[in-house]
């Protein structure tokens, strides 16, 4: 399969009739992708805004408008999530939103156009807006260049194991990762690509069977939630790789596909300021990462890994702000975040390390360390229990478990550095991102927070106790003299409960929402959950069996 630059993607000689795309029983060919672009190319043509903002979730459609922009000369804005508020916050990073772009009607059959021009690698620019450590939107530009480069390195390490392969996506393409490997790495290699994100495990998997040779791009996140229900030794031979990136895959869940499906998936460290950096397969907990082609790696004194290669955009070494050890040139072991060492009693300590640690036990499955924002000095845990975890807690109590973990951490950390404080989740609160949430884990540790306990969990239902203490912040301002629970706050608890059955999706709406009695302070309440299929989840929440509230949750199809 050859490989095009992202400069001649429209100069580049293809059949006209070569199929890029589809979507349910659509088939996008070159050619209908070569109109589309001309038709909002010749739009932009008398537009005097530079910097244009570009949202879409159809990747067919993002491709055409991304490179309709990029063949007039226009800068494009990624923003780091479509909700918005974002949006709206970020004005000062554009001059114009693509959505409100009007298209004319005369006839765009005519394609010479487009086929006479030929993309500057390093005139042309991509900002991606990423989450800085302020939490304000950070702004990243990199020319095309950075992302052809990248492109070429993809290729040289994967392509024949990827011939004639049709990918499909878990990710959003408004970052940097699916950006590359779901829409601009296809497209300059003639495979086709799914328009649409696959939301549920189950349909992704029927349709995969479809097709006789498929890509997977997913996340750490929602590839160690994929459904043990779901059959993946039927993708064998059909499925030619799994990629994951945006984060570290547990072991557990490396080994959790290897034995399932009969590989283990593809990981690719890196970040939107660096680009690709490394790659691995977890055949072991130790494993090494490797560089990509053409990635330079060094380490400082303290250990902090910087990188150098043609995808960042910049000359000089990059922090990664990781920390590692070097094997050779191309080889090495992440040792965590360099930004997570604190200081408890005046003593240093690494937060990633003692996560290691209590992950290392038998007790603990996934770990997060933090310093409690309300208790200065003093550390906090959320722990995701493994089956002799919870065999522990159930048979004696949270005491007891803390104790062996204690016990267990104690062998490494002197005693005055032990966490205090102590919360065991389901599974580890994440963002739309699939990242770990810090709020969300300060929260747990808030004594006025709501306190949950998980009464029933099968296969279909999923029931909970709820109690919401008396001075919990969720009834701030609502209202001052008769404090209720607000409705938006119910349905998103109802929300956030349902990953466990739709943990690939994005939720869209709720459909006939009931208001029947409030929630207020110090109520201890039910809420019951039932998969009803097609996307729906019917919620109720309930009170010495009187309703309270009922609606039905829609996830996107």
């Amino acid at each position: 399969m050859s490989l095009r630059s992202l400069a001649n993607i429209f100069t580049t000689a293809a059949a006209p009739d070569t199929y890029i795309a589809w979507e349910q029983n659509t088939r996008y060919t070159r050619q209908d992708f070569l109109q589309a672009v001309t038709a909002q190319y010749n739009a932009l043509l008398p537009r005097h805004e530079q910097r244009w903002l570009l949202v879409n979730d159809n990747s067919y459609q993002f491709a055409v408008s991304f490179f309709a922009l990029l063949a007039a000369g226009k800068h494009i804005v990624l923003p780091p999530n479509t909700q918005s508020g974002t949006l709206a916050s970020l004005t000062d990073f554009f001059d114009a939103d693509f959505s409100t772009l009007t298209l004319s009607n005369a006839d765009n059959t005519n394609t010479t156009a487009l086929e006479h021009i030929t993309l500057n690698l390093d005139a042309l620019t991509v900002t991606l807006l990423t989450s800085g450590s302020t939490g304000a939107a950070k702004a990243i530009a990199k020319p095309l260049r950075c992302f052809d480069a990248e492109i070429h390195a993809l290729e040289t390490l994967w392509g024949e194991q990827l011939i004639d392969a049709s990918i499909f996506s878990t990710v959003s393409h408004q970052h940097i990762y699916g950006l590359l490997f779901r829409v601009l790495w296809p497209l300059c290699t003639g495979r086709a690509f799914a328009a649409a994100a696959h939301s549920y495990p189950e349909q992704l998997v029927n349709e995969l069977l479809q097709h006789p040779r498929s890509i997977l791009i997913a996340s750490p996140s929602q590839l160690k939630r994929f459904p043990t229900s779901v059959d993946l030794s039927s993708l064998q031979g059909k499925l030619c790789a799994v990629f994951s990136s945006g984060g570290l895959l547990p072991t557990e869940a490396a080994q959790d596909w290897q034995q399932r499906w009969g590989q283990y998936p593809i990981e690719v460290l890196g970040s939107t300021e660096t680009g690709g950096v490394a790659w691995r397969q977890q055949n072991t907990r130790e494993k090494s990462w490797q560089t990509l082609p053409s990635v330079q790696i060094q380490i400082d004194a303290e250990q902090q890994l910087f990188v150098q290669s043609p995808f960042t955009g910049a000359k000089d070494f990059l922090a990664m702000g990781d920390c590692a050890s070097l094997l050779d040139a191309q080889h090495f072991h992440l040792l965590g975040r360099s930004d997570r060492i604190v200081k408890i009693e005046e003593k240093r300590l690494s937060l990633t390390a003692m996560e290691q640690h209590l992950q290392s036990s038998p007790w603990i499955t996934e770990a997060s360390v933090l310093v409690l924002p309300q208790n200065t000095g003093r550390l906090g845990v959320v722990a995701a229990l493994s089956p002799e975890g919870k065999h522990l807690l159930s048979s004696q109590n949270k005491n007891s478990l803390t104790q062996h973990l204690r016990d267990h951490l104690h062998q490494q950390f002197e005693r005055i550095l032990l966490p205090r404080k102590w919360r065991f989740v389901e599974t580890m609160p994440t963002d739309p991102q699939g990242k770990i949430s810090h709020t969300v884990l300060c929260e747990l540790f808030n004594e006025s927070a709501m306190q949950i306990k998980l009464i029933l969990d099968s296969e279909n239902q999923r029931v909970l106790q709820i109690h919401f203490p008396k001075n919990s912040t969720l009834f701030a301002g609502h209202f001052p003299e008769l404090p209720i629970l607000p409705g938006v706050v119910q349905f998103d608890i109802a929300v956030r409960q349902c990953s466990h059955w739709y943990a690939l999706t994005q939720f869209r709406s709720i459909d006939k929402l009931k208001f029947s009695e409030p929630i207020v302070p110090n109520d201890t309440v039910t809420l019951s959950l039932q998969n009803v299929g097609a996307g729906k989840v019917q919620f109720n929440y309930s009170m010495d069996e009187q309703a309270l509230s009922s609606g039905y949750i829609v996830f996107a199809s």
